[in-house]
């Protein structure tokens, strides 16, 4: 039997059945849901079914306020039984550094209208009399925390669905899918032949296998994970039904909740097991395994010591199934990476709390076109080829065995790495890099000197004197980073001018070797990219932007490239490398190793020129994101190596000093230079983050240009300043809240120490009013109002 739908979705998890039921209240009713088994088989059936909040991330938040609120609706308004209960959370801890992080999660909650509290000791038992809180700092309390049945909720929203028009097909193994010819995606049954638009992968721990079926290796690996459930005890059933909080212990990584009269207790230990990583057997569906409670033990120890009642009751039962783990920990939300109409939604470790707000945001962004909030730290895009079996394994371990522990800002975890280098990862690491991780390529975030420690800290840090140290010869002299794992793209062809202009909300570059930042705006005229684009001298574009933004900005170019246009993209990543040369005597330096003039007057700003450096040809554009005077060396990869030791091994003048990503960082903010994924995303506009120069809605149609004129016509609600932040020692991180007195006017998006202007920096997203009406504003900057003042950017030099 062949069928036509607008949506086959692969999958009847919580994840996939979230999405059925926000597709159809989108009004996509004609849609189809394909379970190879019964709905809630792999892991949902067997959750602990925790509905919490707890975030640094304003979208992941929204996920699991919408869940949650669904769940409860559902229940309370006798529509659907879900087995909501409201019981409150408490995570406790006896570490300092938790309680940071707990503050600044308190700041970022106040977004969404959650009222988190930090408690002491005394407060923790009065929340939890059946606990025993010696040695405790403290906790973060959750008002709005629960668990749901899993298999209810998830059947709960499959029924919606269902009465919405939808159509779920159990028992039915998609053997293949296809692309077909016109466009449309086919996917075979033993019974069916599915005809769909949009094609959606929701497989859970089957992500390997499924996501093979449209040539996708994805970076999810089935974890082993298991919890008790204790028999009945007399001190639980004397407690008021939902009295009982989900306590979770961050330092032992255990976690507990009630169980109609008795107790659930789970925990992640540190040495974790995987489940095969090679192909989950063919009939496994609704399958435990045997307990192996030992290797919880020592953690479950912990927690039959802190709450002796759960030493007192019996094990009725053990849940010991797979859970899918992604190699960071975030699900899978949003685009499959290279492939038109086709989405994935899989790798949620805590799909329960997230499936129907993960079903929200995706079906708006398949119906509307776009999300409507950031999907960076969601978007499957965000990894890429080096993320295979080897990775993702060692990665998935590393989240497991970390679940609870501290999330540090700029943290970076080692496992899996490195997975991308370039030619310069052993020079610079023998200079003192400290390497971070961004899309796989490993870049030197700071460079030691002596016995400075790359320590973590809510507070300053041990990188913060180097990074000063890097400013200061930037500043002062000259410095050399190297940026490699930018991407890089060449558009060619007849028709590439025509294409790119319908694209970029800037004009093009007109003659050879003019430099413009250009961005790609969406239907809502909200940024979706941003591009340095260069024209050649032989007439090709040379689009440049962040490493992290490869996948996404060649799929956003591929996609909107007409079938029948004389237009070929080609991603050169890997073929071209970049140094970047910065400082006051960054043209002295160069000036010593080509022949080429590099007169003002003849090599401008914001100007490339092909030249001939250490006899090797370059490509040098008078560009700099530290903004003082600088330049970007692109050139052949083999040939990266030879042109920084040409750099490092001047005479007759000092070197450029070796400068990292935190330092640029620093610079860049003090320039009031925004960033993608940062500062640039789909929640906001260029006239909002002051962008105006950079668009030209005159030059005739582009994407997004209709929407962008009406929203500057209606007058923008809120505007991105640079902001001073009054003693603090600690940097904004981003989501922190700022307030006029008591009420909340915007948030802060990212920050830094500014050691040219020796100032605490951070941008933040303002209503208008707040900075019309000169009222003192104050961001919540590890549980303490801070006063912020708004400052001007940095000029150019």
């Amino acid at each position: 039997m062949t069928r036509h739908t607008r949506v086959a979705i692969v999958g009847g998890g919580i994840y996939g059945c979230g999405l059925l039921l926000q597709l159809v209240e989108k009004g996509w009713r004609d849609v189809t849901l394909l379970e190879k088994s019964e709905l809630t088989a792999g892991s949902t059936w067997h959750a602990a079914g925790f509905c919490t909040h707890y975030s640094f991330s304003p979208t992941h938040l929204f996920m699991r306020q919408f869940s949650t609120e669904l769940y409860r609706r559902l229940d309370e308004e006798g529509i659907e039984p879900t087995g909501y209960h409201r019981c409150r959370g408490l995570r406790v801890t006896h570490d300092p550094d938790r309680i940071d992080e707990f503050r600044h999660g308190i700041s970022v909650g106040r977004q969404a209208g959650i009222d988190f509290e930090l408690l002491g000791p005394s407060e923790i038992a009065d929340v939890f009399p059946l606990m025993d809180t010696r040695g405790l700092l403290g906790a973060l309390f959750e008002p709005t925390d629960g668990y749901v049945d899993p298999a209810q909720a998830t059947h709960a929203m499959a029924r919606q669905a269902r009465l919405g028009g939808a159509t779920i097909l159990r028992h039915c193994l998609v053997e293949s899918v296809t692309l077909t010819a016109s466009g449309e995606w086919l996917l075979k049954t033993q019974e069916h032949v599915i005809i769909a638009e949009h094609v959606v992968l929701c497989p859970g721990f089957w992500a390997n296998e499924v996501g093979k079926l449209i040539g996708l290796d994805l970076p999810i690996t089935p974890m082993l994970h298991q919890y008790l459930v204790t028999e009945d005890h007399p001190d639980v059933a004397a407690c008021a039904p939902d009295s009982i909080p989900l306590v979770r212990h961050h330092d032992f990584q255990w976690y507990t909740r009630r169980e109609r009269d008795g107790l659930l207790l789970g925990a992640y230990e540190g040495s974790p097991q995987t489940w095969s990583v090679d192909g989950v057997p063919k009939n496994f569906g609704m399958e435990l395994m045997e307990p192996d409670l030992d290797r919880v033990a020592h953690l479950m120890a912990d927690a039959i010591e802190r709450m002796p009642l759960l030493g007192e009751a019996g094990i009725r039962t053990t849940v010991h199934g797979p859970v899918s783990y992604s190699a960071d920990g975030q699900p899978l939300i949003g685009p499959a990476p290279g492939l038109r109409n086709a989405w994935l939604a899989c790798g949620s470790g805590f799909g329960i709390g997230e499936g129907a707000g993960a079903g929200k945001l995706l079906a708006e962004w398949i119906v509307e076109g776009q999300p409507p909030m950031h999907m960076g730290l969601f978007d499957p895009r965000r990894f890429g080829d080096y993320a295979g079996r080897e990775y993702r394994v060692a990665k998935a371990v590393e989240v497991f065995a970390m679940q609870f522990a501290t999330h540090y800002p700029l943290e970076e975890r080692p496992a899996g790495r490195p997975a991308k280098t370039s030619p310069l990862h052993d020079r610079l690491k023998q200079a003192g890099a400290r390497f971070g991780s961004v899309r796989g390529w490993e870049r030197a975030n700071w460079f030691a000197a002596g016995d400075e420690q790359q320590s973590l800290s809510f507070r300053r840090t041990g990188w913060f004197d180097a990074v000063a140290r890097e400013v200061r010869a930037v500043h002062e002299h000259a410095g050399v980073i190297d940026l490699a794992g930018f991407s890089k793209f060449l558009v060619r062809g007849a028709d590439a001018a025509a294409f790119l202009d319908r694209l970029l909300a800037n004009r093009l570059p007109r003659r050879a070797g003019e430099i413009r930042l250009c961005h790609c705006l969406n239907a809502r005229g909200t940024v979706e990219c941003e591009f340095t684009v260069t024209l050649l001298e032989t007439g090709e574009y040379y689009l440049v932007c962040g490493a992290a933004a490869e996948q996404h900005h060649l799929d956003w170019l591929e996609s909107r490239r007409l079938q029948d246009a004389d237009v070929s993209i080609d991603n050169v990543t890997l073929q071209r490398a970049v140094l970047g040369l910065a400082g006051p005597s960054a043209s002295d330096i160069l000036s010593r190793l080509t022949e080429d003039s590099l007169a003002i007057g003849d090599f401008p700003r914001l100007s490339a020129r092909a030249i001939r450096v250490a006899g090797l040809p370059v490509l040098a554009m008078r560009v700099s994101y530290s903004g003082e005077p600088g330049f970007e060396l692109h050139h052949a990869w083999q040939h990266h190596a030879d042109l920084y030791d040409a750099l490092k091994s001047m005479e007759g003048i000092a070197p450029p000093a070796d400068f990292g990503f935190y330092a640029l960082n620093s610079m860049r903010i003090e320039m009031g230079y925004v960033a993608w994924g940062s500062e640039l995303t789909v929640e906001n506009t260029p006239w909002e983050l002051g962008l105006d120069r950079f668009v030209a809605p005159g030059k005739g149609d582009f994407i997004g240009r209709d929407a962008l004129l009406a929203a500057r016509q209606a007058g923008s609600a809120r505007r991105l300043a640079l902001v001073a932040i009054d003693g603090a020692d600690s940097d904004a991180i981003g989501g922190e809240a700022v307030f006029t007195g008591s009420e909340r006017v915007g948030v802060l998006l990212s920050g830094a120490w500014g050691h040219r202007e020796s100032t605490n920096l951070a941008f933040a997203l303002l209503e208008d009013a707040s900075l019309t009406s000169g009222s003192s504003l104050a961001a919540e900057i590890l549980g303490v109002r801070r006063a912020i003042t708004l400052r001007e950017p940095r000029r150019a030099v």
